[in-house]
């Protein structure tokens, strides 16, 4: 009688050993699994794994396809789990959760490209359009605070519409070449910006 008990022991034993897989053949089992893999784990690896299993289940963002520009999802099917040793499953998800650090990161990366390139763009289109915006200055005969006024004005002979500009006047005494006076104007437009051929006074 002995022997037949320590022979079931023995094979539950071995059964309990093998059975340590994830079962993803109905809710339920996927369930037991789930709760089993949970049992092997304690304090933060518990946490890591219940949170890195969830992010394993959840629709993610693939990749930016050049020649693709739709915004393309994808989802892992839980019965990839299936017949996988509990180990085996951590693993999984880990290397999941890595992926999608990387898909991150590379798309952070690419997003920083495009701005980068967009700065030069607009730096090389400020540039040029500089040649563009012609500034007129003449005195006017009026009196502004005891001194000469002088009236500027700027034409947006450019394709952009301006919402802001700064513009650096210098008096230079034309006998010595001395500069007698420098000041610099900044104006807001964003209020109520120049479109392209309007001129701001």
């Amino acid at each position: 009688m002995k022997n037949k008990l320590l022979v079931l022991v023995a094979m539950t034993l071995l059964m309990v050993g093998c059975g340590e897989t994830f079962d993803a053949s109905t809710d339920n089992l996927i369930r037991v699994s789930y709760n089993g893999i949970l049992k092997t784990l304690e304090g933060e690896d518990k946490e890591q794994f219940i949170r890195q299993y969830q992010l394993y289940t959840e629709p993610y963002e693939l990749p930016v396809d050049p020649n693709d520009p739709g915004i393309d999802f994808a989802q892992n099917d839980i019965e990839s789990l299936h017949g996988l040793s509990y180990s085996e499953v951590i693993n999984k998800v880990v290397e999941h959760e890595e992926y999608l650090d990387k898909i991150g990161r590379e798309k952070d990366l690419a997003t920083l490209k495009m701005l980068h390139e967009i700065y030069l763009d607009n730096r090389e289109n400020i540039m040029l359009s500089m040649k563009d915006l012609p500034v007129t200055l003449e005195p006017m005969s009026a009196k502004f605070l005891g001194t000469l006024a002088i009236k500027a004005e700027l034409h947006n002979a450019t394709e952009h519409t301006i919402k802001d500009f700064s513009l650096s006047i210098s008096v230079v005494q034309r006998s010595t070449g001395e500069q007698v006076y420098s000041t610099t104007i900044y104006a807001d437009l964003n209020e109520d910006p120049m479109p392209p051929g309007y001129s701001y006074m």
